[in-house]
């Protein structure tokens, strides 16, 4: 939903702009920070910096948010990991925002949607993997392991900014 709605607001406004300069311009502007916030996010998992945490989440329906997420996770229903899932969408997270502008940058609903289904789809089998791992290794190779994912983001996002600066439709004819 969300790389649909973020994909179909860049495609509803295209008409709106007579030139492709501007859109393109636009959408370099969304990969450079879906690359910036891809390398904040592995820098700090990389422990290159620390981010410190909100100490209280007000403003902006922060309250209620905290307070359905609590029934949310106290609940037994049959629906109740589905609603979890769906609610981490919108939970602050560099990746996830990174998606968001690279599905933007799309320009597109239909392409945005499955940007942010690939995301999903490729993290899924990691993140189950990773929680039963997490289980089985000692803490230095959890470490090790964070820092694997630190290195494999920074990298991405430094992919995703050169996009902006060399399309990669004519990458092929670089070589």
């Amino acid at each position: 939903f969300l790389g649909a709605a973020a994909g179909g607001i860049i495609e509803g406004i295209k008409p709106k702009f007579h030139s492709i300069d501007t859109i393109n311009i636009l959408q370099q502007a969304l990969s450079l920070l879906a690359g910036a916030l891809m390398i904040v996010m592995g820098l700090k998992l990389l422990r290159v910096f620390s981010i410190r945490p909100l100490k209280r989440f007000n403003g902006f329906g922060g309250n209620l948010m905290v307070q359905a997420l609590s029934r949310l996770v106290a609940s037994q229903h049959r629906a109740t990991p589905l609603a979890l899932g769906v609610f981490n969408g919108f939970l602050p997270c560099p990746l996830i925002y990174a998606f968001l502008a690279q599905s933007a940058a799309t320009g597109s609903a239909a392409s945005g949607a499955l940007t942010m289904f690939s995301l999903g789809l490729g993290t899924f089998p990691a993140m189950l993997f990773m929680g039963w791992i997490g289980t089985k290794l000692t803490f230095k190779f959890r470490h090790l392991g964070v820092q694997f994912a630190g290195f494999m983001i920074l990298m991405f996002g430094i992919i995703t900014i050169a996009r902006a600066f060399v399309p990669i439709g004519s990458m092929k004819h670089m070589g």
